[in-house]
């Protein structure tokens, strides 16, 4: 792990929010491996880069526009975690959310092969292998 692959997760999440899925695939292996927040009703893996097409194409079935902007990202051991503050509106609604999310990457050979979604950072913290802060738990 190296201060370029944070760089390079910081890019793909960009590109990804302003360009979209096609011009962010270029910062994705071929054989990545996307999954979904583990406790979301229906959650799934997706596999290579159609795989994160279809993950896409799903999530925008229900929302006209999403956006998430870095909050903080950094490297343990092998991983980037990403923290972001995402907002999206309702297809067919005026109804806008907002959410943080924490997002597990994994880089390899100068691309994301691997990507985790979580809603709760105690989790993201367990997946990117570090021990649960419990005292944040508390709060």
């Amino acid at each position: 792990m190296s201060a370029e692959d944070v760089a390079l997760v910081r890019r793909f999440v960009e590109a990804f929010g302003r360009l979209g899925v096609d011009e962010a695939l270029g910062y994705v292996h071929p054989e990545v491996e996307l999954c979904e927040w583990p406790n979301a009703p229906g959650a799934r893996t997706y596999h290579g880069h159609e795989g994160v097409r279809q993950a896409v194409d799903t999530w925008f079935e229900s929302w006209e526009w999403m956006r998430s902007d870095i909050e903080e990202a950094f490297e343990v051991d092998e991983r980037v975690v990403v923290t972001l503050q995402q907002r999206a509106k309702g297809k067919g609604s005026e109804i806008e959310v907002e959410i943080k999310s924490f997002n597990v990457f994994t880089v390899r050979d100068s691309k994301v092969i691997g990507i985790k979604l979580f809603t709760e950072r105690n989790a993201a913290m367990e997946a990117a292998g570090l021990a649960p802060n419990h005292e944040e738990e508390k709060r």
